[in-house]
């Protein structure tokens, strides 16, 4: 699947996950529906349910409505665009750009794996050479 290029010399970001939360990225109208249908083949495969109730998209761009073709569903529910969204604490809004969005994401990323390892540390159950 196709996502974002955030640099060059970078792979592309396609979704992000976080025990049972998803977020699927795509710089395209017609490749994050594509998502959303492997999603839901994967899902209904699986035996899984998504949320749809909680399930929204948020499209990054400066001021104006959404065009007529800015329209995406997951099975047959037509999914609401909305102007920001939470996730992990994050609040991701239309005027945000990617790259501040990851820039974010990975600071909080860092913060709780160093909380992580500083709770395995303080128990000693991390030796000090790999906390550091």
């Amino acid at each position: 699947m196709k996502g974002i290029q955030l640099h060059p010399d970078t792979i592309q970001l396609c979704l992000l996950m976080f025990a049972d939360d998803l977020v699927l990225m795509a710089d395209t109208i017609a490749e994050l529906q594509r998502q959303l249908n492997v999603l839901s083949d994967f899902c209904y495969t699986y035996k899984l349910k998504v949320n749809e109730n909680k399930t929204k998209v948020v499209v990054f761009k400066n001021g104006g409505v959404l065009s007529k073709h800015e329209r995406w569903h997951y099975r047959n529910i037509k999914l609401e665009a909305i102007n920001k969204f939470c996730y992990l604490g994050l609040i991701f809004t239309r005027q945000m750009s990617m790259n501040a969005m990851v820039h974010e994401l990975c600071v909080k990323g860092k913060r709780a794996l160093v909380s992580i390892l500083k709770s395995l540390y303080d128990h000693g159950q991390l030796s000090k050479s790999v906390f550091f």
